[in-house]
Order: C-alpha cells, then sequence, then structure tokens
C-alpha cells in the first residue's frame, strides 16, 4: 500500500503565517520569495503588462495606476513582491528563467532609472492618508534615516506646537537645534539629498512659517520641526489631504534623487471590504483612491504609479451575500475607479502550477513517474465523473498538476476562500488537508471536496456580516441537526469513531456520509460556483470519489439520493427537488429557525388514532383512492380488460368480527392489518384470528394481506408526520410560529413541507416493505414482529392459493393480489386487451361484424378498417372466429358447445341457462353485456329468436333478462323474403336488412303486426266514413278514386291482420297491389287526419250555399264542384282537410256577401220604440270585439245593420249594432245569444264567444 507521503514531501504541520507573503516582508528575503515562487506564461504576460506601466508613467511624467486583480490566495502580493525586486534589479528576480525575454526586454529603459518602491501592508489602516502618507514616511525613516522627514503633516498644529518650544528654551537653544539637521546634512551638495543646508534664522523661521503651506520653506520648516523637536509626530494620523500628501511624496521623492515612485498597495480593496458596514467610511475613503491618477495639483516633480492588489468581485464569486445600501455603496465606489485605473489580470489557472511547486511537488523523479501512471488510471473514470471534477474551466493537465487534489476542489476552495479572511488561502488550506490526511491518503485516492468544510469553516472569519451569519447557521445546522442525524443513522459517535482505526467500516462509512453533508453545505454557501451548482446525487458523489461504493458500477448518484431521502425526511432543511425529465437536486437551507422546537408544540396530536388515520390516508392515497374516510369501501380496478370491484377493508385483523371477515357472493374481500398494534400484541394474533374464522365458518371470497409490523424509528416518524400535517395545516400554521418574524415563518413553513415530503416520501416506501413489496425493511421493520413473504397473504378460501405479489406500488399490489383471486376463480376467463373497447357501443359493432360474417355465403369477410382491432381484441378472444391482416372467419365453437349442453337438457333454452353453460367447463366470468355478445351470436348462427311470456321481443347487448326463451325460426325463401322487404318498405315504409336470419325476420314480422294493428281500425273507420259522404252528399258520383284506394288498404290490412311470424312475411311477399304503392301509403297514414276533416266539415253551410237563387248561385255551384272533385280524388292528389277549409270560407264568403235585393222595411214605429239610425249613430262601429268594417269606408253608419233579438223587437234593449258579415254568421248559428247585460255574443256553432261594447244610453 502506496500512501502520499511516500511521494510527495509532505509538512509535519502548517503554521500561520505560512503560504501568506506580507509584501514588506518579501521584498526583505530576495532569495526566500523568488524560490517559494512559481511564473507561469500567464503570469509572463503579467509582469510585462506591469513594467510597460511604469514605463509609460516614467516616459510620460504622469501618474499611473493599476488594480492587480485575483482571487484570494492567487499570489497578489508575491506577484509585487517579485515585481518589486525586478524594479530594484535584485539579481534573484532577474535570474527567474520564465522571465528573461520580459527583463531583457525592459532593460532599455530600466537601467539607470532609480524608483523608490515602497510597498504598503493596509490591513489596520485608520484611513489612506494615514495608511499611504503615514506609510511613506515611516518608510523614509526606516531606509533612509537621514534623509529629512517628508511635510506629509499638517502644519498649523505643528508649527504651533514649535512656537511654544521656541517661548520656552529661547531662540539661541531652539534654533540650535532645529539647525542641527543641517549640521547633520553636510553642505550643498553633500549627503547625496541635494541643496538642503540653509540655516534656520528668527527672520527665515518667521517667514516660512507664515508662507503657505506649498510652499517649499514651509514645507522644510514643518520637516525639520518634527525631526528635531517633534519626533513622535512622525507616527501620527496628523496628515496633510492625499492629493496634497502625494504632490509632497513626489517632491520628496524628487529631492532625494528619484526618478519614480512606485506603490504597493497591498490589500487595499479588501481592506475597505472590511468597512462595508460603515457606508460613509467607504465612500469617503474611496472616493480618495482616485487621486493616486487625478490630482487637482499639477505639482508631481516625478509621477506616483500604484499597484493596487484587488480580490475577485464578492457579487460575481459568491452571489448577493452583501445586500442594500451598503452592497450598492461598496459598488458604486469599485466601479468609480474602473475607468481610471489598468487591470492586470492574475488569473485562477495558474493555481495548478504553482501548488504543483509549492506543496505537491514529488520527492524525486522515480515519484513523478508512479503519479503520473496512477493518475493516468484514475483519469479513465466515467466521463460524467472526470467532466464534474474537472469543471467548465479545468483540463486533465491541470488535474494532474493537482493531484491528488481535483480542479473542482480547487474551485470550491477558492470560492470560500474568498469570504474569508485572508489567512485562508488555497494553498494553505491544501497544504492543511495533506498535513491532515498525511497518515491516511492512499495513491489512487482524490482528496473529497466535502474535507474542505472542516478546513474553510474554522479559524478565519468572514469579512461580512450577512457570510458571517450564514457561516454560523452552517456551523449550528450541522452540529444540532446533521451532525447528530449521522451520528444516530451510524449508531457511532464522531468521538467514537476517532478512536477506531481509521480504516474501521464503521468509520468510514460514517466519514464518507458526512462528507456528502459537508459538501452541501459548502454548495449553500458558495451557491454561484459552478461545481457546487444544481448539486444532483452524481454530482455529489462525483465530487467525493471514491467514497461512494455501489454494487452496480455507475449508481453511485442512485445510492446518494436514496441516503438523503431518508435524511431528509429527519432533517426539513435538505431539499431535494424532483425534475421531470432529469436528474433531481439535492441542497441544504441555512436559517436560524429551530424546527425541533417548532414540532414539539404539537405533541398533543400525535397519538395512536392519528397516527392510524394518517396511515391509511397512506395507504389509500398509493391505491389511487385518496380522500376516502372510511375503513371500508368498493375498490374498482380492472382485470383482462374488464371492469371489477372489491370490498376493502382497512384495520386490525385481530378486531374484526365474522361478518367484516366474511366475504358477500362472487365479488372478492380484501382484508388489509395495521403494519403495528397496542402493547403485547403481536402480528401472530391477527394469523390466530384468520385460522379461528376459517375453522368456525369455512371457506370465503377473503384475503388478508398482513404486514411485518415498523420498528420503533419508523413509528416514531410516523408520529412526526402526524404533527407536521397539523402544522401546516393553513388555519393552524399561525399557532405555532408566533414566535418567528415574517421571514423565519416563510422559512420555517419551507423547511417543514420539506421536511413532510420527504418523510411521506420515506414512509411510503417503508410501508411497501412493511407489506412486503419491496425488500431491505431490516433496519425499518420489528424483527420479533416479521412475516415472511409467504405469511403475509393469505386467502380463506382453499381453492385460492396467493402468491407474494410484484409490484411497484401498493395499488399494484392489490390489483396482483385481486388477479390472482379472480384467475383462480374464472381460469376460463379470455385476455382481453385494457383497451378492448367492453362497451355497450363496442360490442354492438362486434355483432354486426358476426351478424354479416352470419349471413354471408364466402367463408370469410372483408372487415372495415375501423372494426379490425374490436374483432381481434374481442371476437377473437370470445372464440368467435378468426382475424386475418383483413378478413373475419366465423367459427362455430359456441355453436357447438350450446348444441351439446341443450342435448342434456330438456327445458326450453333460456338465456340463464346459456349464461351458466358460458361458464363450462371452465369459469369464464364474464361481465353481462359480453355474456350478451355470445348468446346475440349464437342467436345469430342458429335462427333464434327471443320471447319472454310467450311474446317476441328484441333483446339487444345490455337487455337479455335470463328468462328470455330461444326459439328457433323456419326461414323462408330468399326472394320470399327480399319481396316481403321490398313491399314492407313500400307502403308500409317499414326498413329491414336484406340479411335473411331470425333476427331481421322476426323484427320485420312484430313491426308489421305491430303497424297492421294500428292502422286497422283507422283505413275501417274512413272507409264508412267516405262512402256515407257519398251516399248523403254526392249520390250521383260515378267514380270515387279515393273510396277505392282505403277500401283496397283496408282489404290488405285485414288480410296482414291475421297472420303473424313466417306466415305475415310470406303474405306481404303475396301481395298485388291495385293502386300505386303511393296511394296507398297516403291514404293509410293519414287515414285518422281524413276522418278528422270530413266530421269537421259543416255540411249546413254547404247546403246553405246550394239554395241560393241570387248572383251568388254561380258562385255556390262552383264551390260544391271542387268539394266533389276533392272528395273523389286519392289523398296523396289531394289533401282533404286543407282543401275543406278553403272551400267552407269560401261558402261563408258567399252567405254573407251583401246583395242588391233591399233589406225590407223596419218595423212601423211605435211609442215606444227608438230610431234605429240613432243607435247606429251611438256607437259609430260594431258593438262586437274584432267586427270591423275596412278603413276606407267613408260613413260606417250606412253600411252598419242591426240583429235583433230577444221579446221586444225594435226596442234599443232588442238590438245589437253589428257589420254585414256577423250578422250572417249570427243568423246561421240557430244557437247564437246576445246578452247586452253581460255584454257577451256567445256562437256555439262557431266555438267563439265576443265581447260587447254597451253604453249606458243603450239599456236607458
Amino acid at each position: 500500500m502506496t500512501f502520499i507521503k511516500d511521494l510527495i514531501q509532505i509538512p509535519d504541520h502548517v503554521g500561520k503565517g505560512d503560504f501568506v507573503l506580507r509584501l514588506s516582508e518579501g521584498v526583505t528575503d530576495p532569495a526566500g520569495t523568488v524560490r517559494h515562487y512559481q511564473v507561469t506564461p500567464q503570469l509572463v504576460k503579467c509582469f510585462d503588462e506591469a513594467l510597460k506601466l511604469v514605463k509609460g508613467a516614467l516616459t510620460g511624467s504622469t501618474s499611473r495606476a493599476a488594480y492587480l486583480h485575483g482571487s484570494f490566495g492567487s499570489g497578489k502580493s508575491h506577484f509585487m513582491a517579485i515585481l518589486h525586486l525586478l524594479l530594484q534589479e535584485d539579481p534573484h528576480a532577474r535570474s527567474i528563467p520564465e522571465l528573461a525575454d520580459v527583463i531583457a526586454s525592459h532593460n532599455a529603459w530600466t537601467q539607470g532609472k532609480k524608483l523608490m518602491l515602497v510597498p504598503y501592508h493596509l490591513i489596520g489602516a485608520k484611513n489612506l492618508e494615514s495608511a499611504i502618507l503615514g506609510g511613506y514616511a515611516a518608510h523614509i525613516h526606516r531606509n533612509f534615516p537621514d534623509a529629512p522627514t517628508p511635510a506629509v503633516f499638517k502644519s498649523e498644529g505643528l508649527l504651533a506646537n514649535g512656537e511654544q518650544i521656541r517661548e520656552g528654551l529661547g531662540d539661541e537653544k531652539f534654533f540650535a537645534k532645529l539647525n542641527a539637521t543641517t549640521s547633520s546634512g553636510g553642505t550643498e551638495g553633500g549627503g547625496g539629498w541635494g541643496n538642503i543646508s540653509a540655516t534656520w534664522t528668527a527672520t527665515t523661521y518667521d517667514a516660512a512659517r507664515h508662507s503657505s503651506p506649498t510652499a517649499e520653506a514651509h514645507r522644510r520648516l514643518v520637516r525639520d520641526l518634527v525631526e528635531t523637536h517633534l519626533p513622535a509626530m512622525r507616527n501620527t494620523d496628523e496628515f496633510v489631504d492625499l492629493d496634497d500628501g502625494l504632490a509632497i511624496m513626489s517632491a520628496h521623492a524628487k529631492e532625494i534623487g528619484y526618478d519614480g515612485l512606485i506603490l504597493f498597495l497591498d490589500e487595499l480593496i479588501l481592506w475597505l471590504a472590511s468597512y462595508a458596514a460603515d457606508p460613509v467610511f467607504v465612500s469617503r475613503e474611496g472616493q480618495k483612491v482616485v487621486k493616486l491618477v487625478e490630482s487637482e495639483r499639477a505639482d508631481r516633480p516625478v509621477p506616483v504609479i500604484s499597484f493596487v492588489a484587488r480580490q475577485r468581485d464578492l457579487r460575481d464569486l459568491v452571489g448577493q451575500h452583501v445586500t442594500g445600501a451598503e452592497r450598492l455603496a461598496f459598488a458604486d465606489v469599485l466601479n468609480h475607479h474602473d475607468g481610471r485605473f489598468g487591470v492586470i489580470k492574475l488569473e485562477d489557472r495558474n493555481l495548478p502550477a504553482i501548488a504543483a511547486k509549492r506543496i505537491l511537488a514529488p520527492i524525486d523523479d522515480t515519484a513523478r513517474l508512479t503519479l503520473d501512471d496512477e493518475f493516468n488510471r484514475t483519469a479513465q473514470v466515467r466521463e460524467e465523473v472526470m467532466n464534474t471534477l474537472l469543471t467548465r474551466t479545468g483540463n486533465k493537465d491541470d488535474f494532474r498538476k493537482l493531484y491528488p487534489f481535483s480542479p473542482a476542489l480547487v474551485e470550491t476552495l477558492v470560492a470560500v476562500s474568498s469570504v474569508l479572511q485572508r489567512e485562508r488561502t488555497a494553498l494553505k488550506v491544501m497544504a492543511l488537508l495533506m498535513v491532515e490526511q498525511r497518515e491516511t491518503l492512499q495513491l489512487g485516492q482524490i482528496v473529497p471536496v466535502g474535507d474542505l468544510f472542516d478546513q474553510v469553516s474554522q479559524g478565519d472569519e468572514a469579512f461580512s456580516a450577512d457570510m458571517k451569519i450564514h457561516f454560523e447557521n452552517a456551523h449550528r445546522l450541522y452540529e444540532l441537526h446533521l451532525k447528530p442525524l449521522l451520528e444516530k443513522e451510524h449508531d457511532l459517535s464522531f468521538e467514537q469513531a476517532a478512536e477506531l482505526p481509521f480504516d474501521d467500516s464503521k468509520r468510514r462509512a460514517l466519514r464518507n456520509d458526512d462528507r456528502l453533508m459537508k459538501t452541501l453545505l459548502l454548495a449553500a454557501l458558495v451557491p454561484e460556483v459552478e461545481a457546487l451548482k444544481a448539486m444532483t446525487p452524481g454530482r455529489l458523489a462525483a465530487l467525493n470519489h471514491g467514497t461512494i461504493k455501489s454494487p452496480i458500477p455507475g449508481q453511485e448518484g442512485a445510492t446518494v439520493l436514496n441516503k438523503f431521502k431518508k435524511w431528509a425526511a429527519a432533517a426539513g432543511q435538505i431539499k431535494i427537488r424532483e425534475s421531470a425529465g432529469g436528474a433531481p437536486t439535492i441542497s441544504l437551507q441555512l436559517s436560524g429557525v429551530d424546527a425541533e422546537q417548532i414540532l414539539a408544540q404539537a405533541e398533543s396530536v400525535d397519538n395512536p388514532g392519528n397516527r392510524i388515520r394518517k396511515l391509511k390516508e397512506l395507504l389509500f392515497e398509493q391505491m389511487g383512492v385518496a380522500g376516502q374516510d372510511e375503513l371500508f369501501f368498493r375498490h374498482k380496478f380492472r382485470w383482462k380488460g374488464t371492469e371489477r370491484e372489491c370490498d376493502l377493508h382497512f384495520g386490525n385483523l385481530r378486531e374484526f368480527a365474522d361478518e367484516t371477515i366474511q366475504s358477500d357472493g362472487e365479488t372478492w374481500k380484501l382484508l388489509i392489518d395495521y403494519p403495528f398494534d397496542q402493547s403485547g400484541h403481536s402480528v401472530r394474533d391477527d394469523l390466530a384470528r384468520m385460522e379461528k374464522f376459517q375453522e368456525e365458518n369455512g371457506a370465503s371470497r377473503t384475503m388478508c394481506w398482513l404486514p411485518s409490523f415498523f420498528g420503533h424509528e419508523v413509528q416514531k416518524s410516523l408520529g412526526v408526520f402526524v404533527r407536521l400535517e397539523q402544522i401546516l395545516k393553513d388555519n393552524q400554521f399561525p399557532n405555532f410560529v408566533q414566535h418567528l418574524n415574517q421571514v423565519d415563518r416563510d422559512n420555517a413553513r419551507g423547511q417543514l413541507e420539506n421536511q413532510r415530503s420527504q418523510l411521506k416520501t420515506q414512509l411510503m416506501a417503508q410501508l411497501e416493505m412493511a407489506y412486503g413489496l419491496r425488500t431491505g425493511g431490516e433496519d425499518y421493520l420489528d424483527p420479533s414482529n416479521s412475516l415472511e413473504p409467504a405469511e403475509q397473504f393469505l386467502s380463506l378460501d382453499p381453492a385460492v392459493q396467493l402468491q407474494p405479489p410484484v409490484a411497484a406500488n401498493m395499488a399494484d399490489g392489490v390489483v396482483r393480489l385481486l388477479e390472482q383471486a379472480l384467475g383462480a376463480q374464472y381460469p376460463g376467463h379470455p385476455n382481453f386487451e385494457d383497451d378492448a373497447g367492453l362497451t355497450k357501443g363496442g360490442l354492438a359493432k362486434v355483432l354486426e361484424v358476426v351478424r354479416t360474417a352470419v349471413q354471408n355465403p364466402e367463408p370469410s369477410i372483408v372487415v372495415e378498417q375501423s372494426l379490425r382491432k374490436p374483432i381481434l381484441r374481442v371476437a377473437v378472444p370470445l372464440k368467435f372466429g378468426e382475424m386475418g391482416e383483413m378478413r373475419f372467419q366465423i367459427g362455430d365453437h359456441w355453436k357447438k358447445h350450446f348444441i351439446k349442453q341443450q342435448a342434456q337438457s330438456t327445458t326450453p333454452l333460456s338465456v340463464g341457462k346459456l349464461r351458466k353453460w358460458i361458464d363450462l367447463p371452465l369459469a369464464m366470468g364474464l361481465p353481462a353485456m359480453v355474456q350478451d355478445l355470445v348468446i346475440l351470436a349464437y342467436a345469430e348462427q342458429t335462427n333464434r329468436v327471443f320471447k319472454l311470456h310467450g311474446a317476441s321481443v328484441g333483446g339487444g347487448i345490455g337487455d337479455l333478462p335470463d328468462e328470455m326463451v330461444l326459439e328457433e325460426v323456419a326461414l323462408p325463401a330468399e326472394g320470399i323474403w327480399t319481396a316481403a322487404c321490398e313491399r314492407a318498405k313500400s307502403p308500409f315504409g317499414l326498413s329491414s336488412s336484406p340479411l335473411l336470419n331470425a333476427t331481421n325476420l322476426d323484427t320485420l314480422a312484430k313491426n308489421l303486426v305491430e303497424m297492421v294493428t294500428k292502422l286497422s281500425p283507422e283505413t275501417a273507420a274512413l272507409v264508412r266514413q267516405l262512402t256515407k259522404a257519398k251516399e248523403e252528399h254526392f249520390p250521383r258520383m260515378e267514380s270515387c278514386t279515393r273510396l277505392d284506394t282505403i277500401k283496397e288498404a283496408d282489404a290488405l290490412l285485414k288480410g296482414l291482420g291475421q297472420a303473424s311470424g313466417n306466415e305475415i312475411i310470406k303474405r306481404l311477399a303475396g301481395v298485388t297491389l291495385q293502386s300505386s304503392s303511393v296511394a296507398l301509403a297516403k291514404s293509410m297514414f293519414s287515414a285518422d287526419e281524413v276522418i278528422q276533416a270530413l266530421a269537421g266539415a259543416d255540411w249546413k253551410i254547404f247546403q246553405g250555399i246550394r239554395a241560393l237563387t241570387d248572383e251568388r248561385k254561380a258562385s255556390a255551384a262552383a264551390v260544391w264542384r271542387d268539394l266533389e272533385t276533392a272528395i273523389a280524388s286519392d289523398e296523396y292528389a289531394i289533401a282533404l282537410g286543407p282543401k275543406l277549409a278553403l272551400l267552407k270560407a269560401r261558402a261563408i264568403d258567399l252567405l254573407t256577401k251583401p246583395t242588391a235585393t233591399p233589406p225590407p222595411p223596419p218595423p212601423p214605429p211605435t211609442a215606444q220604440t227608438k230610431p234605429v239610425g240613432k243607435l247606429k249613430a251611438l256607437y259609430g262601429r260594431s258593438q262586437a270585439e274584432g267586427d270591423g268594417l275596412p278603413e276606407w269606408v267613408e260613413d260606417p253608419t250606412e253600411i252598419l245593420t242591426v240583429h235583433m233579438f230577444g221579446a221586444a223587437p225594435g226596442e234599443w234593449n232588442s238590438l245589437l249594432v253589428v257589420t254585414p258579415t256577423l250578422k250572417a254568421l249570427i243568423e246561421l248559428d240557430p244557437q247564437a245569444e246576445v246578452d247586452l247585460a253581460k255584454k257577451t255574443l256567445k256562437l256555439p256553432r262557431f266555438g267563439q264567444t265576443l265581447s260587447l261594447s254597451v253604453k249606458p244610453e243603450h239599456l236607458a
């Protein structure tokens, strides 16, 4: 066994400062700094860009600045240290082979240039002035002790202090000490500092003191005071404005002989970010940064060149962890600088090469070859695993450099390091992992991503308050929930595991599951990292490659998913999202909500009754009957294409009464037991109860499904599920979270809903284990109350021996048990397909094809496309015949079968008998309508008809009572049938199939009898009515076609009415008609209408016009001629009813038409009478409602007349003003009655009662 430590030099420990280079320290140890630095091709370009920036600033005499951009641990400080050494022309740095070309290309301008390089470490600085100006002053004092102090301090207060000292010492002592700087500095041009040896006198002192703060004399005075009388001011933050201070620094560098001033500002952005909670500070200090390149002053004698280290933008790396106004203020400041600063980017892809040199270098060439060989074997993993480990930007070359780490681990590490303080760089954490696993990491293993969590979550703190809370929530979740969950799962604490050998199987299992959990914690902390996005089970396994073992290679993801499904039921923070057509994803919800506290409030609802109720809901939901409130219901299912039912009971079997256990008739009953019982009862008690029932009651079509009992933990989970269901009810949830704010309430609901969902999924699976549908229940079931599979499925019918069903779920299991029961009960049942279409309509279509096949003289018939599947799926399984690709050939299976059975019977062949014979020799158990199809098909094949109580009945699918009897029918000749069908169609209008069979013959005969029975009385009555009318009103009529036709119809009906069945068909076929079929049909079917028309004819009116002798006589004769023609013609030629109505109207018009004969004179007036003219004038219109004259009549009183009635003719109370027409109608009605008091006019003959207008004067 080879360990990584045998191939790579792994240190014994990693110190706090290891792998963290402070710039100020890096430049003091050139050899060490260069020795630990790895230059990549990308870094070569970065050094070239940096040197070009310096060159541009010097050439243009302008200040320049650039961001040195890179993630945490990317080597920004190290880069600046090397650049610093290069500009100092350090031989160690200039000897780096990879930089030879760059150094050579810049030699022309670097040689002879004197550049002051000032390194800065800003963490802890109070502000930019103290950091940059104070840092410069400290750098000068430290490295150039003989140089004058730069005048970067505020002068006003400082000069006031100097004046106080002058007063205390006197001028002689004061100036003597003040001029000590000039004496130590030498004479003009001496000491290398230029002409700064002027001596202070009272005159020059006062002049300088009162000059402008930017004047050279003023600045020199401030500098000399600090150097001599006020040395303590060197370390104060009393500095001038940054813009002024940079100008002073530039001038100072120029004074002491430098061509340029280069500032290396390490961790400036990190320093600003550490103040993110103080937006005022960030805004104020951030605005100053731009002064490095932009100045309101033009007096920077030498350019100021700044390199600012900047880590990756936190928003791009870890999402919106810093939110609100603070984040926006920080972003605004950074954005302000983007257009003014260049960017030199140190890419993360440099890290593999750096890591390979600094921490993963093999101890020798042999070790290198060994590592190469093993990596090549490791790289043969499945493509999806390799893609996960490489990430989108990595490649196998990077992987090899990082081995035994993976690009995915490094990407995650860089991201997590970016939200921590700087001490946890990527290289340092990788080194810590190597040290930690020094004695255990074997060749061939890849460091799991989950191992990162412990390293990055210890020691350093997140620099933002939000991320700090995030990390705290992650720690709390792990310590309070996830860690105990794993310890309970493995029955092993982490402390106990630490005492076991490292390779102990129990310790290894706990550690590997812990890695999965911690990988999810990392994903929750930095969700935007590509390797951690949308964490699928497969990806989770790949990121921890080698730690998950699966019996089937490639199924590691399924193993991981099953683990998390189980854990999610106990920890609602674990979320599993299923995806249609894609892999599920797993995530953790980090929040400060304590779900256990909420669950504890619902303890009272966790009782046996609610557990049973919830268990029943879960079972019924699996069976597809969710929402059932009863413990008993009728369960519908499909078996061999037919709809079936069974009685399903859920309860404690040992408590069931005999009546509950006993089945009812042919319907099966399924009893399902609870997977637990009260203390003191076992699953054997249920078995004993069923044995006792069988002993006392015998066989019953009853099945029992007995589960093994849940273990304690599963019952506890069921209790938690009961609580969750109660808590998450909309009307209950607020009561349980009153102590939480709205945000936490939303988090709590999501967490609890997720836990409920996962717990439900888990309970569903455990139910299937308990009920014997799924293996793997050893960890969930009570071993003392478990049953063997053969014991779980019990039939109380000895003829049915149940086998454990192979089913996907409970619903499927129920169907499989019922299939076994029905298969034993009905062994002869056809195997109909589920879409066989055994509906009334579908079966009727099959019957029609069978009928056609029976009547066809050919052995087979072509079946139309739409009916081929029904025939194949129904007729063939029923043994009606064989179906080829297009043709159906009828068989005689049922014909032979029923004939054989009937030969052994002495009673009439009934439908009930046939139903029983269908189940011989093997019971088929066909649905009633399918039995009907079999019986109807048999009737077709044997020319049988159905009769009920001696009368022929139709019979059809769904309409065959058991009492019906089948009688064989003797069929007429084909020619007779054809003739009968034609005659039935005309004149009787009866359509019949041309196929000659018993059913069609019986149907047509029955329809004929019904029609004859209905029409015969009507035709006979019409013959009598027409004969009477002819004799009374048209005695001289020579020919009456109407009467002849109806007499022929009457004779035809009477001839048919004396026969039925086959005989009526024969008679019909032999009929020869004298009249046309049209005339006969019209006469027969309109006989009743003609009778009514004749009965309603008002012969008195017609007789009335026959007596006319005036000018109306000719018109009256014409009416009578038309009347005679109508009576004599066939009904189809002249419809009598409408014609009589028309002629009657003409007759009435003649009777009411005014004539030239003057009206009779009115009776002579008497003393009591009143003039008629005055009465007509009183009304001016007819008194009767609706009796009006045309509008064009100019003087109605001339046309109006009076009808006299009553006992006093001539008196107004015996007169009625009407039109001539109404008067004629009154006179035609002998029963006409006028009642002025009641204001009515009754005309019974015409069925009318008219309202009258009667004025008081009329009755006076």
